[in-house]
């Protein structure tokens, strides 16, 4: 695919720089990922294992193993790991976690263990409900939150033994004052690392916390005899649910997962403080901008976030954006949107003379001006100058030419793009 771009735009083989090349990461761009006490984790390429990573370990996600990069989250949920569960009739549930109501179910552990790189444990509820109604599992206390905060909570559960004969739909619940999302789901049999659900809520009406159950509806006089397993359970401040975050095992707590910091210095890649470059980037981002909350993909600035030209994802949907700041002044043009977990490419041309130009899946650029012609110092991916406003999302391929491509071929580079 790489001769097919330097077809179309006549460059020579030698000119182009891969920095994300199928997914991994290559020099000059560094990874810094900050954590204490916690793991961050990413999907094997077999798309069911999870595997756990240390601080500033690069992370390839899911089947495609497509470099991945997401901000800074904390899991307030303090055992994800299910510690502490003792085997028995009630036995003992995991630390921290409790139940909210059986409606006169009897219950049991009947499980612990490890599937697809997730520590588990097995409830089963068995019996005659008394009432019709949702048998509930507490997995902490609640959790603090204000108004307009944005919350997400999930899990991975399945069906581990019994049946789900008499039994009904699963919830995940969450409340926060008057904000509340119940997001209902069938129960199955598959592959635990492959069953993760979500609930997202926006607090509201005075709120001071957060409340998450998970729940089953069972019905009066129907007997039912299932056992659940459950793993990674995760509150998380945010729109939609990011890898999950795990305190060390053994010391149960909420833990934080810092932002992925990828970036190089232009000197380290050739390239001088007028930015004159071309960046040719593929990838995905799995979920919509959140309100409030926009994606940068690109980054080429300063040291910080006054002189800068960005590629970002609008915050509140899916409009990619071209922004130049001079000065802390910004002027930008929106190059159309990308659609949601469907591989989309740009092609970022700048000329080193105030002007950047953007193509969106190969279409007509869109360009801005005014921009900054000297003192760029830095590339980043995936995040501003302050670490803020992550992708949350995978990268393919980023490939760097020491040059700027025309308009007039920008879009034919940015459709060779691998993909």
């Amino acid at each position: 695919m790489t001769a097919a771009i330097h077809a179309v735009t006549g460059i020579s083989n030698a000119t182009g720089r891969p920095l994300v090349l199928a997914g991994v990461l290559q020099s000059p761009l560094t990874l810094q990922r900050a954590q204490v006490a916690t793991l961050a984790t990413a999907q094997a390429s077999n798309g069911t294992n999870w595997a756990e990573f240390g601080g500033n370990q690069a992370r390839t996600h899911g089947s495609a193993s497509w470099l991945l990069v997401e901000g800074q989250r904390s899991n307030l949920l303090r055992n994800p790991r299910c510690e502490g569960a003792v085997i028995g009739t009630p036995g003992t549930l995991p630390t921290f976690w409790s139940f909210a109501g059986t409606l006169g179910l009897s219950t049991a552990v009947t499980g612990t263990g490890v599937e697809d790189g997730l520590a588990y444990v097995d409830i089963r509820f068995f019996g005659t409900p008394t009432s019709t109604g949702t048998v509930q599992v507490n997995h902490d206390v609640a959790s603090p939150a204000s108004d307009g905060q944005v919350w997400t909570y999930s899990l991975f559960s399945r069906v581990s033994a019994g049946s789900l004969a008499n039994v009904g739909n699963a919830t995940l619940a969450a409340t926060a004052g008057t904000g509340t999302t119940n997001a209902t789901y069938t129960l199955a049999s598959a592959a635990l690392g492959t069953t993760r659900r979500s609930s997202t809520v926006t607090a509201a009406g005075g709120a001071s916390s957060i409340i998450v159950r998970w729940r089953l509806a069972v019905t009066s006089g129907q007997p039912v005899d299932v056992s659940v397993r459950f793993a990674g359970v995760q509150l998380e401040q945010g729109p939609a649910a990011s890898t999950p975050i795990l305190p060390l095992a053994g010391s149960p707590a909420s833990a934080t997962r810092g932002t992925d910091l990828v970036s190089a210095t232009l000197s380290a890649l050739g390239i001088a403080g007028n930015g004159r470059a071309t960046l040719g980037w593929c990838g995905v981002i799995p979920h919509a901008a959140g309100a409030g909350a926009s994606q940068t993909l690109l980054q080429i600035d300063g040291g910080d976030d006054n002189n800068r030209y960005t590629v970002l994802n609008v915050a509140g949907g899916s409009v990619i954006r071209l922004q130049r700041g001079l000065a802390g002044a910004t002027a930008q043009s929106d190059a159309g949107s990308m659609t949601a977990g469907t591989v989309f490419r740009l092609g970022l041309s700048i000329d080193g003379a105030g002007r950047a130009a953007l193509s969106l899946n190969g279409g007509a650029p869109i360009a801005v001006t005014g921009g900054a012609v000297s003192g760029l110092a830095a590339l980043r991916l995936g995040t501003t100058a302050a670490g803020l406003a992550a992708m949350f999302g995978e990268t393919r391929h980023l490939q760097l030419l020491p040059f700027n491509i025309p308009d007039a071929r920008l879009g034919a580079f940015t459709a060779a793009l691998p993909g």
